[in-house]
């Protein structure tokens, strides 16, 4: 089966807040090590708040799901900085269509540690979001643990509604509406 093109357009530069040069693409196949890297360096809490676990490394299953994708049901962007001449994660974003829910998907973000408070959580979603749109997802949901007050904070900026998990008091759900004028 042939690898799926890459979606044209959706790599991008800007400069953070502190004015290092960030490079934003698409998640590829050659990323796997890239990716368990990244999310190895990331601190526990971190990784907890993403993955609502203490996991320290994704098995390989997973890891191919979320570097193998169609970029059409699922989709995910990276932000990558230059260090000693390499490429290295230090965010990533991602949604995947529900099975049960057709125009519906899920995303998720994570930012490296160092990393946080310089604007790539929302240059990630400003690639992500008219991805989502542009295949026709009317809804884009995540859940969040309720005490993370910067992550709730954030989605709420980009325009989620967040209301109380319907099975679970310590998660939060956004909901983000696709489907309506920005």
């Amino acid at each position: 089966m042939p690898t799926p093109a890459l979606p044209a357009g959706t790599t991008t530069s800007f400069l953070t807040k502190n004015g290092t040069l960030v490079r934003i693409r698409p998640i590829e196949p050659g990323d796997m090590q890239r990716e368990q890297d990244f999310i190895k360096n990331l601190s526990p809490e971190t990784r907890y708040r993403r993955f609502l676990s203490t996991v320290k490394t994704i098995p390989l299953e997973q890891l191919e799901r979320f570097t193998h994708l169609d970029y059409d049901r699922n989709m995910a962007f990276i932000a990558l900085v230059k260090e000693n001449g390499i490429d290295k994660e230090i965010g990533v974003c991602r949604y995947a269509a529900l099975s049960n829910h057709p125009h519906t998907c899920e995303f998720a973000i994570v930012i490296a540690d160092a990393w946080q408070g310089q604007g790539l959580g929302y240059q990630l979603m400003q690639q992500l979001i008219p991805v989502a749109r542009n295949h026709g997802f009317k809804t884009m949901i995540g859940e969040f643990l309720a005490d993370n007050l910067p992550m709730l904070n954030f989605v709420t900026s980009l325009g989620f509604v967040l209301s109380p998990h319907p099975d679970d008091p310590c998660l939060r759900q956004g909901t983000l509406q696709l489907d309506t004028p920005t």
